[in-house]
């Protein structure tokens, strides 16, 4: 399934029918959902629905909730959303109370390796090193960190 033409061009953002809403920014803002609506409007045109991924629907502004309750209240036809938060709680009262709660589950390290066993034919003995790399880059960083506070509050004296 993953290697269908569909899969592939939603996953690099280039199918028509699905929209993948990512935020570089602190917040999503109502501008952003506004011109989101006037993208989203049409029907579908290549599959028989319209898909729209929001990853960080946590980040929505107040005003920008408010404006994409229509749209979860009164979807388009044939058009399905995900909206994406770390917990429910982070959403916003107003959109949790009009739409389904599925929590998805973290894989474990053992999952993971596996895919990338599986499906990238990465050697096993890779991984360890590059979980034990990890390990001393992130002492290196945390000792870095560490380090840089210390000059910071010794300057402050």
């Amino acid at each position: 399934m993953r290697n269908c033409i569909d899969c592939r061009s939603a996953k690099a953002g280039g199918h028509a029918d699905v929209e993948i809403i990512k935020t570089e920014g602190l917040s999503i803002k109502i501008d952003e959902v506004r011109e989101l609506m006037q993208r989203i409007s049409w029907a579908p045109s290549v599959g028989g629905w319209r898909v729209v991924v929001m990853e960080d629907a946590d980040r929505l502004t107040e005003s920008a909730a408010n404006a994409l309750l229509k749209a979860i209240e009164e979807p388009g036809a044939r058009t399905v959303w995900l909206l994406c938060a770390p917990t429910l709680s982070d959403v916003l009262p107003t959109i949790r109370s009009r739409t389904r709660h599925l929590q998805l589950r973290t894989p474990s390290n053992e999952e993971v390796a596996q895919v990338l066993i599986d499906r990238d034919d990465i050697p096993r003995g890779w991984l360890n090193l590059l979980r034990e790399l990890v390990k001393v880059i992130l002492v290196a960083l945390a000792n870095w960190l560490k380090m840089r506070q210390f000059v910071h509050d010794e300057t402050q004296l």
